[in-house]
C-alpha cells in the first residue's frame, strides 16, 4: 500500500490493455474523519458511483508522497463524497489529498433554485444545554443568503438507530447568518433535529440560543 499511488499510472495501462475502460482520477482533499469514514470534497462538480476506490496521500518536504491507505465511496451527500475505509496504512487527517478513481463518474447538476451549496467546511466543537459536542462545519449558500451548519449525528431512539432508506440522519445546528465565534450579534440559531413517533422518524425545527460555538477548524486546501 505504502507505493499504491505510484503504482496507479500502470493499473490503468493495465486495465487499457485489457480493452477495461480507463478510470478517471478526481482529486479531492479530505474534509472530515470520523472512525473508518472519511469525507471528501473533490476538486470538480463531479460525483463518484458507490464502490469507487478513493487513495489518500500526504506530501513530504520535497514533494515525496506517502500513502495512508485506500477506502471505497460509500454515497454522495450533496457536495461530499463518504468513504469507508479498506485498508489504511498510515492516519488520515483532514486536509490531506483524496484521489477518487471512478470508471462512470457523473456532473454534478447546477445547483436548483433554491438549494443550499456548500462553500467552505471543516470540523467545530459547540456547547448546548451544558454538554460539548463534536460537529461537522459547512458553510452553505442559497440566493443571497449564508449560514453556518453544524451536522451532529441523529442518536438512536428505544435501541433503534436514527436511519432511513439506509441513510443515517444528521440533527442540524444552523446559525442565521454565518459568523464567528465571537459574533452573536444579529445571529439567529436553530436546531433542527430528528425525532421517533408512531415507527417513523420527523424532523422538528426549533428556535434554540443555547448553542455556543467553541471552536471552528476549516478543512485546509490540498497542497
Amino acid at each position: 500500500m505504502r507505493r499504491l499511488l505510484s503504482l496507479l499510472p500502470l493499473f490503468l495501462l493495465l486495465a487499457t490493455s485489457l480493452g477495461a475502460t480507463t478510470p478517471s482520477l478526481l482529486p479531492g482533499r479530505v474534509v472530515a474523519v470520523d472512525g473508518r469514514e472519511l469525507r471528501v470534497m473533490l476538486d470538480a462538480a463531479v460525483d463518484p458511483s458507490p464502490g469507487d476506490p478513493v487513495f489518500v496521500h500526504f506530501e513530504l518536504p520535497g514533494g515525496r508522497r506517502v500513502s495512508v491507505g485506500r477506502w471505497e465511496v460509500a454515497r454522495v451527500e450533496g457536495t461530499v463524497v463518504v468513504a469507508l475505509q479498506v485498508e489504511a496504512t498510515g492516519t488520515p487527517a483532514v486536509g490531506q489529498t483524496a484521489i477518487v478513481s471512478s470508471l462512470r463518474p457523473k456532473n454534478r447538476p447546477p445547483a436548483a433554485a433554491g438549494a443550499w451549496v456548500a462553500t467552505a467546511t471543516g470540523t467545530a466543537r459547540l456547547r448546548h444545554e451544558g454538554r460539548e459536542i463534536d460537529a461537522r462545519w459547512q458553510r452553505e449558500v442559497r440566493d443571497d443568503q449564508t449560514v453556518d451548519t453544524y451536522y451532529v449525528p441523529a442518536p438512536p431512539v428505544e435501541g433503534i438507530a436514527a436511519e432511513q432508506d439506509g441513510q443515517p440522519l444528521w440533527n442540524r445546528f444552523v446559525r442565521d447568518p454565518a459568523g464567528d465565534a465571537t459574533d452573536r450579534a444579529g445571529a439567529t440559531w436553530w436546531y433542527s433535529r430528528w425525532e421517533r413517533a408512531d415507527g417513523r422518524w420527523r424532523q422538528r425545527d426549533t428556535r434554540d440560543e443555547a448553542v455556543e460555538l467553541l471552536s471552528r477548524t476549516p478543512a485546509e486546501p490540498p497542497k
